[in-house]
């Protein structure tokens, strides 16, 4: 009996198969074992414990006996076994591929037949592996759920590759084709016909394993023969057409989660992708890879646009949350604007000319870790689209209002010393201070009117401005930076006055022109830039690219003044020292 039982656990496997709730294939022994059964009755692999069991030697007729008993105890055990088919019918495609490659690997629905001995009937086993039954051929029950409702409807393409949801993705055996007719096979075996799980997994699919009306091969009444062959259908008709494209190694999906878009039917515009539905965009995104310009510079930037969920700790305007307005027009943005957030060229033409929406931009938001920077600075406008406002966003705007503050204080009360007393007015030194002071009034209160004098269209956070408030703003600010070339001048005060002996009679021989020219060059650059100014989210002034078409009015109008100063003062500093 001992012998008789060692050899009976060699050629017994239990098979496992995964439910449609529960594990991943399994096959084990009894004893816990991974190994293949062998078909001629023996182990593929016997453990040396068992080995040692076994005796030596052994007589012809002792051997036949114990393989006869053997046999009769297999025959008892593979009584009740389980079918692929639930109706016992055998399979009719023995030879579709399967392709499973764990524990062991099994091809076709042939070799899953053969072991279908060793699982018993009615098992939670026994479920699992029938929801493979379609795959195998077998006939489909009576008020099955079908992905096809209809009868007279069959999957337009069975093969076709698709994006499973978590839930049958947690359940597909390894290495199993992942298409439409595994889905098919799966709900035929769990589910009825209008059942409430049946119509979702219906809604869930409908758009990736499309249905089409079953034709009948056509029969001429009078020769009962089929008709002369007609021109094939262009398909023009069709909602897609993906040719003999295959699921790319690294695809795109649409839903970073690879769900399907709440808004199928939404109409949309992707540079390079000839669909016009977010539907259709779910169903083709696969069939391209994921680093492919289409995929980056298109698909996903629909995303929520589409109704797709964001991924985890990805950016959002709103903390997690749909844009109130995903409608609304976002006015500033332009080509050059698009193409710092790397959309193409290309892309940002179809773009522009539709208009980009709060919803788009959220979608590229989408593609963004949360928290990083250029997920904050994209934040700063999100009021603009309904969303509260940045709580950092309001800390910036305060934090320069109240340095604004500070140094219009300080300004004013530099002024109010130096006009009070007629000795210190009288002298260069103090009559440059008091120049300084004043243009420095002036910006000051260009940045405590920060952003209220903006236009609306550009925030929305305490902006009451317009496109005049936003440009008079802008006007001052320049005017206001003129205090630095006052401060050229200074730094030339004190080379003259201790490098040259200059005494204060030859300051005031120059004072006239040399103040005069100063400030028409402060004045004349706050002019020049009038047809320069716009406003973008903190304050009003001349826009760099990508924000404006050119490097040149910001170049002449403050970078090169700005550096000339700066360059003058270091020179004149540096002189002084040597001296």
């Amino acid at each position: 009996a001992i012998i008789v039982r060692t050899h009976l656990d060699d050629v017994l496997p239990v098979i496992s198969f995964a439910t449609h709730t529960s594990r991943p294939m399994l096959m084990h022994n009894v004893d816990g074992v991974l190994r293949p059964a062998n078909r001629r009755g023996g182990s593929a692999r016997v453990s040396e414990g068992q080995k040692q069991q076994q005796p030596t030697t052994t007589m012809g007729k002792q051997s036949m006996a114990i393989q006869i008993l053997g046999v009769l105890l297999l025959l008892e055990h593979c009584h009740g076994s389980c079918t692929i088919c639930p109706s016992g019918d055998p399979i009719t495609l023995p030879e579709a591929p399967l392709n499973l490659e764990e524990p062991v690997p099994i091809e076709t629905c042939g070799d899953l037949d053969g072991f279908m001995l060793f699982i018993e009937v009615g098992s939670d086993d026994c479920a699992g592996v029938q929801t493979l039954g379609g795959l195998c051929g077998c006939p489909v029950p009576e008020g099955a759920c079908q992905l096809c409702p209809s009868p007279e409807e069959s999957l337009r393409d069975p093969l076709q590759g698709i994006s499973l949801t978590s839930e049958i993705a947690q359940q597909a055996p390894t290495g199993l084709g992942v298409n439409c007719n595994f889905v098919d096979s799966f709900v035929q075996s769990m589910f009825t016909q209008g059942s409430g799980e049946c119509t979702a997994y219906q809604d869930n699919y409908s758009m990736q394993c499309e249905c089409q009306a079953t034709q009948q091969e056509p029969v001429d009444e009078d020769t009962n023969e089929p008709p002369a062959e007609e021109e094939p259908d262009d398909g023009s008709d069709d909602p897609i057409d993906l040719g003999n494209a295959t699921v790319a190694a690294n695809p795109c999906t649409l839903c970073p989660l690879n769900q399907q878009p709440s808004q199928p039917d939404k109409t949309i515009t992707i540079p390079g992708v000839p669909f016009d539905t977010c539907g259709q965009v779910a169903t083709a995104a696969p069939y391209l890879d994921a680093d492919a310009s289409e995929c980056v510079d298109g698909v996903k930037l629909i995303t929520s646009f589409c109704g797709c969920e964001s991924a985890p700790n990805s950016c959002s305007f709103c903390d997690g949350t749909v844009a109130p307005l995903p409608d609304k027009k976002l006015e500033w943005f332009t080509a050059s604007v698009l193409e710092t957030y790397g959309v193409s060229e290309e892309a940002a033409k179809v773009f522009l000319q539709e208009g980009v929406t709060c919803g788009m931009f959220e979608s590229y938001l989408s593609t963004l870790q949360d928290g990083s920077e250029a997920c904050f600075a994209n934040q700063l406008r999100r009021d603009y689209c309904g969303c509260d406002t940045h709580p950092k966003y309001e800390v910036l705007v305060w934090c320069i209002r109240v340095s604004a503050f500070l140094s219009l204080l300080s300004s004013l009360g530099i002024i109010h010393s130096i006009v009070r007393d007629p000795k210190l007015r009288a002298l260069f030194y103090h009559q440059l201070v008091l120049a300084i002071s004043v243009f420095d009034t002036i910006s000051s209160l260009a940045y405590l009117s920060r952003p209220m004098v903006l236009p609306k269209s550009q925030v929305e956070y305490q902006t009451f401005g317009n496109d005049q408030t936003c440009t008079a703003q802008a006007f001052f600010l320049s005017l206001g930076y003129g205090s630095m070339f006052f401060n050229f001048l200074l730094a030339a005060y004190f080379y003259l006055i201790v490098a040259q002996r200059w005494r204060e009679g030859d300051f005031q021989r120059v004072r006239r022109p040399l103040f005069t020219a100063t400030a028409l060059l402060g004045l004349s650059i706050a002019l020049a830039g009038l047809p320069f100014y716009e406003g973008n989210i903190l304050t009003c002034y001349i826009l760099s690219p990508p924000y404006a078409e050119s490097w040149l009015p910001i170049s002449f109008l403050f970078f090169i003044p700005m550096c000339s100063c700066l360059l003058g003062i270091t020179v004149f500093t540096l002189l002084l020292y040597r001296f």
